[in-house]
C-alpha cells in the first residue's frame, strides 16, 4: 500500500504539468489583453497574491495541487477570447477609411502627439480602429517588455474626465483605483519603456457640460505630456471637429499637439461594389445597383455630400443572401 506522502508527491507531480501546460496560456492572454496578473485575478475569483504564487511556482506550497486555478484560468480565457473582431459577413473590408486609420496609427506610434479623425456614420471607423489595434497588439506581442501596445476605450455620452481616465486604465489593463493622479501614475508606470496608444473613439460624446468636454481633453494630454508620453488619437464625427474648433481658444496647448485632423472619405461606389461582388458573387447589375442605392447616405455635415454607409450596406447584403 503506498504511504500518504508518496500519493502527495504524485499528486505534486502530476500538479506541476498541469501548471507547466496553462501557464503559457495565461502569459499569452495577459500579453494579447494588455491584462496585469492584479487585474485578471479578481476576474477568476482569486486573489493577487495567490496568482502572483502561481506565476512563481510557489502556490503548490499551500494548495498542494493547481487543479482549480488552473481550471478557473482556463475557463475564463475560453469564455472571453482575445482575438480581433470579426465582421458578421466576413473579415475587415480594405477600403481607402481602413487603409487611412491604419497608417495613422502606426504614425502616432512613431513619437507623442495627438491626432484627429472623423467622418459620418457608417464609415467604419469603429470597428476598423477594434480590428487594427488588435492586430497591432498582436503581432507586438513577441517583443516582451518593448513591443508597441494600443488601447480603444469607447466615450460614452456625457463621460466625466475621472471616467475618462479609468476607462483608459481598464482597457490599458491597469490598475483602475483612487483618483486621476494615482491612476495616471500606475499607467506611467506598467508603460515605461514603451510606445503606447489610446484611442477615444466618438470623442464627441465627452463630458456631460462644454466645460467637462475641455476637461476631458486636459486630462488627455497629461498623459501625452507627461513620460512614457503616450499618443492619442480622438476619433468620432463631424461634430468631434466642430466641438475642436469651437473651443480651441480653451485648448491652447492642444493646439499645438494635435499633428493632423483628417476626414474620412466614406465608401466610394468601387469600393461598396468590390465588397457586394464578395460577399455575393454573381449579384446582378441590378440587385447590385439597388444594394448600393439603399445604402446611400447625405452628409450634411460635409455640403450634403452621398456617401455609401458600409453598415447599411452588409446589412442590405445580409438580408438579401437570406432571402435568396
Amino acid at each position: 500500500m503506498r504511504s500518504q506522502s508518496a500519493g502527495h508527491l504524485e499528486t505534486i507531480r502530476q500538479s506541476a504539468g498541469e501548471r507547466a501546460r496553462v501557464l503559457p496560456i495565461l502569459q499569452d492572454y495577459l500579453a494579447r489583453t494588455g491584462l496585469t496578473y492584479s487585474d485578471f485575478a479578481p476576474r477568476i475569483n482569486y486573489s493577487p497574491a495567490t496568482l502572483r504564487m502561481f506565476l512563481d511556482d510557489k502556490y503548490h506550497r499551500i494548495a498542494g495541487t493547481h487543479s482549480l486555478l488552473c481550471r478557473a484560468i482556463e475557463q475564463f480565457i475560453h469564455q472571453h477570447p482575445a482575438d480581433a473582431p470579426q465582421e458578421l459577413m466576413g473579415d475587415l473590408y480594405e477600403t481607402e477609411n481602413v487603409r487611412i486609420i491604419r497608417s495613422t496609427i502606426d504614425k502616432l506610434l512613431k513619437y507623442p502627439t495627438g491626432y484627429l479623425v472623423y467622418g459620418p456614420p457608417g464609415s467604419q471607423k469603429s470597428f476598423t480602429l477594434e480590428h487594427e489595434i488588435a492586430r497591432l497588439n498582436s503581432q507586438e506581442l513577441g517583443k516582451n517588455g518593448h513591443g508597441r501596445r494600443a488601447y480603444y476605450v469607447y466615450a460614452t455620452q456625457g463621460m466625466r474626465p475621472t471616467q475618462l481616465i479609468k476607462e483608459i486604465a481598464v482597457a490599458c489593463g491597469s490598475s483602475s483605483v483612487g483618483d486621476k493622479c494615482r491612476i495616471q501614475r500606475n499607467l506611467a508606470w506598467d508603460f515605461r519603456g514603451r510606445r503606447v496608444l489610446i484611442v477615444i473613439d466618438e470623442a464627441q460624446n465627452l463630458g456631460d457640460s462644454d466645460k467637462d468636454w475641455v476637461a476631458c481633453l486636459e486630462a488627455l494630454r497629461g498623459l501625452l505630456d507627461r513620460p512614457p508620453h503616450f499618443s492619442v488619437l480622438l476619433a468620432g464625427m463631424h461634430t468631434l471637429l466642430t466641438k475642436f474648433n469651437r473651443y480651441s481658444a480653451m485648448l491652447g496647448q492642444w493646439n499645438d499637439r494635435i499633428a493632423g485632423k483628417k476626414m474620412l472619405p466614406g465608401l466610394s461606389e468601387d469600393e461598396a461594389r468590390a465588397i457586394a461582388e464578395r460577399e455575393m458573387p454573381g449579384i446582378s447589375d441590378r440587385k447590385l445597383a439597388t444594394v448600393i442605392k439603399l445604402a446611400t447616405r447625405t452628409d450634411a455635415y460635409n455640403d450634403n455630400k452621398q456617401y455609401i454607409n458600409i453598415r447599411s450596406l452588409t446589412g442590405t447584403l445580409r438580408e438579401a443572401q437570406m432571402l435568396h
